[in-house]
């Protein structure tokens, strides 16, 4: 519980390294919070219909609220990987839009390549992310980098 308000306290600092503990520890207790709320929001009816799906509004304001701390602790996690915390960016950019590419362009070649345009669609929603989580789950690049001192070792 402690890194989930650690990474609370930290709300906007990008700088700065984070272990692997403190980044999934926090998405650990997020997803717990966040579950939690998405049931008050069932009980206590304070859902809205959104798209043919029902959201809670006030599980809805907490992910809203937590959205800069999680960013901030990615940042963090990748700095201490020694990546630059811009590869998020770049990362979410290619998964977005290559899922919409991926899928129209995916499904055009699945009328007349199938397996191209399978082949297209796992590379676009499925390899890119794991390739994060797998940056996510490295362990520390050992002493200082450039983004600073070795959170294990503090």
């Amino acid at each position: 519980m402690k890194w989930y308000f650690k990474c609370l306290k930290q709300y906007v600092d990008f700088s700065g390294r984070a272990r692997r503990k403190e980044y999934w520890m926090f998405y650990l207790f997020n997803l717990i919070v966040f579950y939690v709320l998405f049931i008050v929001d069932y009980l206590i009816g304070t859902k809205i219909p959104y798209n043919g799906t029902m959201i809670g509004i006030i599980s809805s304001v907490y992910s809203l609220a937590v959205f800069l701390p999680g960013l901030a602790v990615t940042v963090r996690r990748l700095h201490d990987i020694g990546k630059s915390g811009w590869k998020i960016f770049w990362i979410s950019l290619f998964t977005i839009v290559g899922a919409i590419i991926g899928s129209i362009v995916g499904a055009i070649l699945l009328i007349y390549h199938p397996v191209i345009g399978a082949i297209l669609s796992i590379i676009f929603t499925v390899i890119v992310p794991i390739i994060f989580i797998v940056w996510m789950c490295k362990n520390s690049q050992p002493g200082d980098n450039k983004w600073g001192a070795n959170p294990k070792m503090a």
